[in-house]
């Protein structure tokens, strides 16, 4: 629009206003210069004007909706947008802007994002307010990936927040489509990030009260970036397959394993030797009703690993004689209905049925 004279302010009119913090005057007027005539000078005043102006709202914790609107009027001038210190101003700004508003809504968050630099501290600083708000942004994936997938996520992969928004998005697209896990990986997280969460997994992994749903999406994330040491890996399998686990590919690892330990008796030996220091032996196969599925698993595992089901035979009716100390309890939880199940007599050497059949235990059901 025309201005008249008295409207029209200079160059060194633009300079007093800079020098006086004059902002409101100053963004007024500094489009008086003509395009023409805004050289370095102007820029740099404009530039130096925005930057100050932001700060100065920070410092003052002025957050009312004139103050944005002039904020974000200012970030749509193509040489404040593109400027790296005033978008990163803007960022700091609008974040304190939405935390201490009232009606924040997903809407509001998805915005800044768009409007924000879209940096890794944006992102986790972004992540954080809508934890404190209960907010999900409708662009939480994008966000989230732009700091555990990203150059930073060595550093933000460490924190227990950003492991627990990982763990749950994993889990809810593993319960959707378990086939879509990989995808998902490759969208959310990179090796450096698994490096820095991998001890929390294996401890989930490793946790016997974890669901094993969880605990089987937790093993093929480790194991697609080859993060499982052998001793883990065969632990969770063997345990999986005790767990009458389905047919599917895990099966086939899992059965695969049992073959490996069937070849090297000192292998069973060192592996026998761990389980035996756990609070209960797996045993939920020996008790599975579908009977098609027990009787296959149950023979690959005596041919394989009869080791193993000497070894449980005898703690259970150790523990049934009272001829040793168990601290925790029964560490055999199926022995009874295993062994009181004539159909799996072929699995149990008939000194343990005589044995079973002969002891006192009537006191411990």
């Amino acid at each position: 629009m025309a201005k008249n004279a008295t409207q029209i302010y200079s160059a060194s009119d633009l300079q007093i206003l800079v020098v006086q913090k004059e902002y409101s005057e100053f963004f007024n007027h500094v489009k008086d210069i003509r395009p023409t005539k805004r050289n370095r000078q102007w820029k740099k005043q404009l530039t130096l004007m925005g930057q100050e102006y932001i700060k100065h709202l920070l410092f003052t914790e002025k957050y009312s909706s004139s103050y944005v609107t002039q904020v974000e009027k200012l970030l749509s001038w193509p040489l404040l947008k593109n400027n790296s210190m005033f978008h990163q101003l803007y960022d700091q700004f609008k974040l304190q802007e939405l935390k201490y508003r009232n009606n924040l809504s997903t809407s509001d968050l998805h915005h800044f994002w768009t409007q924000s630099t879209q940096s890794s501290k944006t992102a986790f600083s972004l992540i954080q307010l809508s934890l404190t708000k209960g907010i999900v942004p409708k662009s939480m994936f994008n966000i989230l990936a732009k700091i555990t997938n990203g150059s930073a996520s060595t550093f933000y992969c460490q924190d227990p927040q950003i492991q627990k928004i990982l763990l749950d998005s994993f889990k809810k697209s593993f319960a959707k489509d378990p086939n879509s896990l990989a995808l998902q990986q490759d969208r959310l997280v990179n090796i450096d990030c698994l490096t820095q969460w991998k001890t929390t997994l294996i401890k989930n992994l490793t946790n016997k009260n974890s669901e094993l749903s969880e605990r089987l999406m937790i093993y093929k994330i480790l194991e697609k970036n080859s993060l499982l040491t052998l001793q883990t890996k065969q632990m969770f399998l063997f345990e999986y397959f005790m767990t009458s686990p389905h047919i599917g590919d895990m099966l086939n690892y899992a059965w695969e394993n049992i073959t490996i330990l069937g070849k090297s008796y000192k292998q069973r030996q060192l592996f026998l030797s761990r389980l035996t220091k756990q609070r209960f032996l797996p045993d939920n196969l020996f008790v599975l009703r579908d009977r098609s599925r027990r009787l296959p698993l149950m023979t690959h595992l005596s041919q394989n690993f009869p080791e193993y089901v000497d070894h449980y035979l005898s703690t259970c009716l150790d523990f049934l004689n009272g001829k040793k100390e168990f601290p925790f309890g029964n560490p055999t939880l199926q022995c009874r209905k295993f062994m009181s199940n004539k159909d799996n007599f072929r699995f149990i050497p008939i000194s343990y049925i005589n044995r079973y059949r002969s002891s006192n235990y009537s006191w411990k059901r």
